[in-house]
């Protein structure tokens, strides 16, 4: 089928991004960097007290909040962490983009979107 051959072309495209490869890059460079993972790991446990108590109908105290950002704070401090975050976010927003183009191509609303690398 020629679309699953375009869906293909468009994975291998995607796969030899360089966002795709800055994202592994950085990906690499947090797991062989143990504070880099340790603040990571800290970071991701902190959201999920955070979500589980909204999602319990708690509000966050003060302190609470304070070292929450203050560990956002440490956690963007570190380079290969930023950096993690940005290559993230950056491969994200590629990915957003080719789903906004292909929803609109779709929906048979015009495509004008800019092209990507």
């Amino acid at each position: 089928m020629p679309i699953i051959a375009k869906a293909m072309e468009l994975g291998t495209e995607i796969a030899n991004s360089g966002e795709l490869k800055a994202f592994r890059e950085a990906e690499a460079a947090v797991l062989a960097n143990a504070e880099a993972y340790d603040l990571i790991r800290q970071y991701q446990n902190g959201q999920r007290e955070i979500q589980e108590a909204r999602a319990g109908g708690r509000v966050l105290s003060d302190e609470q909040q304070q070292d929450f950002q203050a560990m956002q704070e440490k956690l963007m401090a570190n380079t290969v962490v930023k950096n993690y975050f940005e290559s993230q976010q950056r491969f994200d927003q590629v990915i957003q983009t080719i789903n906004q183009i292909l929803q609109q191509a779709i929906s048979g609303n015009s495509c004008s979107g800019s092209s990507g690398g």
